[in-house]
């Protein structure tokens, strides 16, 4: 009993704002409705920021650093069709935002998340699984720059990015298996400082399964990406991927709850600046129940993204953190988290004559602590009240009145309320 119930609150810790949308896990059978079984919610977060731009506090600006309260809401909807070994879950989750700031009103109060995740059986060796996600937003930059070279916008985007697997069972243990994905980031405007992008790419897999659960593989890919850049002059950049190395995957209730990727990339630009990136890459997460009531979880990365950053390819990120949750009573917990990442970009700056940056590597380090308590009042109702800071600097220089500051370095403050409403 008491692993169910920290299982429950830890999927309602770890589901934070735009993450509730992405979010598969499930706690309990939810309603019927013939064959599916729905998981009808909401999630209201009303909280303080004390730096909802991400301004930096190292230069004067016109506007300053801006504060306010911000409220949420996100209604969502989960569809899922148990089919024996295969099933099909859909989910719809939008999401309003509202900042009590006279500063600052959303282009778009409205974001719409749709999630799509299936596995089909199709005979006694073979089987498809696929997933999709699209999302219209604006203020969901991480499904843009998963690596947060780009902490605020509000210029409106569309993001399409299916992928869809099929693989051959060729014993008890071995198979293989070819993985399609594509991506798309389509800007509602072209002069935000974003570009627009599309691509596609195909995974190769020999698959080898060591348990009922845990999946490892070795992997060969090629991925092709055109960016349709707008300044400093409108340009277009053909981005050919490179890779191959070695993976893991545990699924426990078709949640994955340990994945794992290592190897080489090789990233070539063509029409950009002439850096091209080739190294390693590492990519992985896994939770660990440590005791009946006691959760870690990590995350460790390096991997490098494209950059919106001017003259430069790419920039490498590495990051690590760490989660510990702790059931403390029947129908409680805490939980207290912390992080820390680093962006080495692939070319030095050109800003011209006098620029005090002029030939520097642009370098930028962040850090993020975060804790709270959260309970379960009834079966359908949950809250969770949570404070987190987070930070970064850069290296580079920018002259304003008072002589130069840092433009990209800035630190937020957060304190929220979360309460939700359902079967999640």
């Amino acid at each position: 009993m008491r692993r169910a119930v920290l299982a429950g609150l830890f999927v309602a810790g770890l589901a934070e704002g735009e993450a509730l949308a992405q979010s598969f896990q499930t706690v309990g059978t939810g309603l019927h409705w013939g064959r599916f079984n729905v998981y009808p919610s909401v999630t209201m977060n009303y909280g303080y920021d004390s730096n909802i731009f991400y301004s930096s506090n190292d230069i004067d600006t016109s506007t300053g650093i801006i504060s306010s309260r911000e409220f949420q809401l996100q209604p969502r909807i989960l569809f899922d069709l148990p089919m024996g070994d295969s099933w099909v879950r859909w989910a719809f989750a939008p999401m309003f935002r509202n900042y009590s700031t006279d500063a600052y009103t959303p282009t778009k109060p409205w974001s719409n998340n749709f999630d799509l995740d299936g596995h089909l059986r199709l005979g006694p060796r073979f089987y498809t699984t696929f997933r999709d996600r699209f999302v219209f937003g604006t203020e969901e930059l991480q499904n843009v720059d998963p690596g947060g070279e780009v902490v605020f916008g509000d210029v409106p985007f569309r993001n399409h990015s299916p992928s869809v697997e099929v693989g051959c069972n060729l014993g008890a243990r071995q198979g293989a298996s070819v993985v399609w994905n594509y991506n798309s980031v389509q800007f509602q405007t072209d002069d935000a400082g974003f570009y627009n992008y599309r691509g596609h790419g195909l995974q190769a897999r020999y698959n080898y399964k060591v348990s009922d659960v845990t999946n490892t593989y070795v992997y060969a890919g090629d991925d092709t990406t055109q960016q349709e850049r707008f300044i400093p002059v409108a340009d277009t950049i053909d981005v050919e991927t490179q890779s191959a190395g070695v993976g893991l995957n545990q699924v426990i209730n078709r949640s994955v709850t340990t994945s794992f990727t290592a190897g080489y990339q090789a990233i070539t630009y063509t029409g950009g600046s002439v850096s091209n990136y080739r190294g390693a890459v590492l990519a992985g997460n896994a939770t660990w129940l440590l005791s009946d009531v006691t959760r870690l979880s990590f995350l460790v990365r390096r991997q490098p993204y494209s950059s919106f950053y001017l003259n430069n390819n790419y920039y490498l990120n590495r990051a690590v953190g760490v989660n510990l949750m702790h059931q403390a009573g029947a129908s409680w917990y805490w939980r207290a988290g912390g992080g820390f990442e680093n962006n080495t970009y692939s070319d030095p700056l050109e800003c011209g004559v006098g620029c005090p940056s002029e030939g520097v590597i642009r370098r930028d380090r962040a850090w993020r602590l975060e804790g709270g308590v959260g309970g379960q009042a009834t079966r359908t109702v949950r809250w969770f009240v949570g404070y987190n800071v987070q930070s970064r600097s850069s290296n580079i220089l920018q002259a304003d009145a008072d002589g130069f500051g840092d433009p990209f370095a800035y630190n937020v403050n957060r304190l929220f309320l979360r309460i939700e409403v359902g079967w999640l």
